[in-house]
């Protein structure tokens, strides 16, 4: 037997094998023939915020992929990270292309709950990445990597609504025509009892920017800063590389940073619901940026930084320092 054949043989077994041990913990939905769709209540989603709920929205487009049903959507209105409000309903800032919105459960689908961890396992949440029961390591045919496949995903599924474009168009005229962004999240990403990381300090930024400009003499020396603390644009200002002219900084000047706005925003401290809408279209306008950029570095611990990232041009120009401590990637994004 040539070695290709063994290697082929060995990876059917190893698929035979993954389906027995999947069936031997229960219901798995990528196994269900006769499902008339997947069913997103947006309403059940739990809190998270913005980059995090995108997250899901595209883990319901996966599993319309997988199981090649359509894909249902209900109660846009009832958002957590839009307070419930109709004012700051998901389908105001973001369209839903291919799928279908209705008001009342379809009959014989299969649903995707975020909260629910009994359902969050029948996706196979728990489940190794290659095993045909995950979800979250469907690869369709077609594509050679999950990432490939997951950037396919959000540019098929992120679709920013007119009312945002427009809305989010005057906070970008400040950037240059060709930047670096870096992403560099403080706030309840990483401290409190919702830390997901440890903070990446401002010097790994400048090395990283360093080291990029070495390999790509061509590559831009304006620096773009999205973060949710103003410290760390005042420490980015006075950093030697940027006193020295090695590097310049860009900021949006008007952009309120929270520093840590779901913290305050789950223990009741923001209700006003313009600002709910404005914090929306903050997130919108990070996303543009990153999308953007020419370089984009950052941290994959934040779901905000992996959407930008995936809607990003060029996967070779996307740096991540540090990785999410309590969620594997790919799950959901």
């Amino acid at each position: 037997m040539t070695a290709k054949r063994q290697f082929k043989r060995l990876r059917a077994l190893k698929h035979r094998a993954a389906v027995h041990w999947g069936a031997r913990f229960g219901q798995r939905y990528l196994r269900e023939t006769e499902a008339a769709g997947v069913d997103l209540d947006i309403g059940k989603f739990a809190y998270m915020g913005f980059g995090a709920s995108i997250g899901w929205l595209q883990a319901a487009y996966l599993a319309s992929d997988a199981l090649q049903v359509p894909l249902y959507i209900r109660n846009p209105q009832l958002w957590p990270f839009g307070g419930r409000h109709p004012d700051c309903s998901m389908d105001r800032f973001i369209a839903f292309p291919h799928a279908r919105m209705v008001d009342h459960r379809v009959p014989g689908t299969l649903p995707m709950e975020s909260c629910d961890f009994s359902n969050l396992e029948r996706w196979g949440y728990y489940d190794k990445a290659h095993w045909p029961t995950c979800l979250f390591g469907f690869v369709p045919e077609g594509f050679d990597e999950l990432e490939a496949y997951r950037r396919e995903v959000f540019a098929r599924c992120y679709q920013p609504t007119t009312f945002a474009q427009q809305s989010i168009a005057p906070h970008l005229q400040f950037l240059p025509a060709r930047y670096m962004a870096w992403h560099v999240r403080r706030g309840d990403k990483t401290s409190g009892i919702w830390r997901e990381d440890d903070p990446v300090a401002l010097p790994a930024y400048f090395d990283l920017a360093r080291e990029i400009i070495r390999r790509d003499p061509q590559a831009p020396r304006d620096v773009v800063i999205c973060t949710d603390d103003d410290a760390v644009i005042e420490h980015a200002l006075a950093a030697p590389a940027v006193r020295d002219g090695e590097l310049r900084i860009h900021y949006d000047t008007g952009e309120v940073r929270w520093n840590g706005y779901c913290a305050l925003q789950r223990q009741g401290q923001i209700e006003d619901v313009q600002t709910m809408v404005a914090e929306v279209l903050t997130a919108q306008k990070v996303v543009e940026i990153f999308r953007r950029a020419d370089y984009l570095v950052g941290c994959n611990s934040s779901c905000l930084f992996r959407v930008g990232a995936l809607l990003n041009q060029d996967p070779e120009r996307v740096f991540s320092l540090s990785e999410n401590k309590v969620f594997r990637k790919f799950y959901p994004l």
